[in-house]
Formats: structure tokens, C-alpha cells, sequence
């Protein structure tokens, strides 16, 4: 149960450094004008932007730049250290695949735009391939060296 323990930590910490830093980036910012304001959205209802996914996403970057380099480091023989990268991998494509339109909704339809959105749709879909790739390449070194030791460390 230790290397799971140890794990959690990590991604308590990661996620304690990714609230410090999304709120030392964007705390002052003109950027929280626009995370804090309200709108009225078409069918009369008043909503917020989603504060909650931007972290998220801040988190998400954070962790799996840290938990690629640890698995690096290992050559992929921490079987904890792969689970919890695979995870977050998986996350951040849950991510990326459902968030494409809340971020690609235009406000003003003109060619500027559509220029602008088909750029940034090609940047998620080259995103969304490394991350499958990387799952992929962990969870084949991860199968691999499974009979060496278990995700418990035991």
C-alpha cells in the first residue's frame, strides 16, 4: 500500500502547485474579468464560466508533465508511477475530447475565426494523438514488466 500512498501525495502536491500557479498566473490578470463574469445564455438562464475546468486543465498539464519525466526516469519499472500516468493520460484525453467545443465556440462568425477554430482543432487532435500514444507505449512497458512487480509493492 506504500507506493499508492506515495503516489497520492504526489498528485496532492501537484494539484496544491497547480491551484498556486493558476492563481499567481491569472489572479491579477485582466483574464479574471472574464473567468468571473456572468452571462445570459440563450434559453434565459444565468451561468457562469467554467473556473473549475480551467484548473482542471492546469492540473492535468502539471501532472502529466511530471509524472512523464518520473516514468522516464524509472525506464517504466515503477508499475505505481505508470498506473498514475496512465490515468492521467486518460483524464486529460476524457479532457481534451469533451472540452473541444466549450473552447472552440464561436462569438462572431467571420473567416478570422474559422481560420482561428480549424488551427485549434488540429492542435487538440495532435494533442489528443500523443496522449493516446503515450498511453499506449506505458501501458505495453507497463504489461511488460508486470510479472517483475505488483502495483501494491508488495
Amino acid at each position: 500500500m506504500k507506493p499508492i500512498l506515495k503516489e497520492l501525495i504526489w498528485l496532492i502536491g501537484i494539484l496544491l502547485f497547480s491551484l498556486l500557479i493558476f492563481g499567481v498566473i491569472l489572479g491579477n490578470s485582466a483574464l479574471d474579468i472574464n473567468m468571473h463574469d456572468t452571462y445570459i445564455s440563450e434559453n434565459g438562464q444565468i451561468s457562469q464560466p467554467p473556473f473549475i475546468s480551467n484548473i482542471f486543465s492546469v492540473f492535468i498539464a502539471i501532472s502529466f508533465l511530471i509524472y512523464l519525466v518520473r516514468v522516464c526516469y524509472n525506464r517504466f519499472k515503477k508499475n505505481a508511477v505508470n498506473l498514475a500516468l496512465m490515468i492521467i493520460t486518460g483524464l486529460g484525453i476524457f479532457y481534451f475530447s469533451t472540452n473541444i467545443i466549450l473552447y472552440l465556440t464561436a462569438t462572431n462568425v467571420g473567416s478570422v475565426w474559422f481560420n482561428y477554430s480549424k488551427g485549434l482543432i488540429l492542435m487538440y487532435y495532435f494533442i489528443k494523438v500523443l496522449l493516446i500514444t503515450v498511453l499506449g507505449f506505458t501501458g505495453f512497458m507497463t504489461g511488460k514488466n508486470f510479472r517483475n512487480q505488483s502495483v501494491l509493492g508488495a
